[in-house]
């Protein structure tokens, strides 16, 4: 039998790179009612901005706004706006920007 070593722990950022990509997953499930889930990673520390916007281009929901570590993440929408009123039935757009990169996904909310 071969005897392999055991695989290193990566701490450099480059190497963090290699493993988490930047990336925003497809919502699910889609179409959602009441919540959605939102899968995203980020490949180095950044400033993380998620929001949610109409077709209209106005900004109806700001999900995530944090500073993170490189990793994966998850995150649960539950189709309410900033004002906390639930929004109507309809296609909403979810903007993913994190170091200098952006994303969007189409999500749509049935009531």
């Amino acid at each position: 039998m071969i005897r392999r070593p055991p695989r290193s722990t990566l701490s450099s950022s480059s190497a963090a790179s290699d493993v988490y990509k930047r990336q925003l997953e497809q919502n699910f499930p889609n179409p959602f009612n009441p919540a959605t889930r939102i899968d995203y990673s980020i490949a180095e520390k950044a400033h993380v901005f998620i929001a949610a916007y109409d077709v209209a281009g106005r900004r109806v929901s700001v999900i995530v706004d944090a500073e993170q570590e490189p990793a994966r993440y998850s995150v649960t929408w539950n189709g309410t706006g900033d004002d906390g009123r639930t929004l109507s039935s309809g296609i909403y757009f979810i903007r993913y920007r994190a170091g200098g990169y952006t994303f969007t996904k189409k999500a749509v909310l049935l009531r």
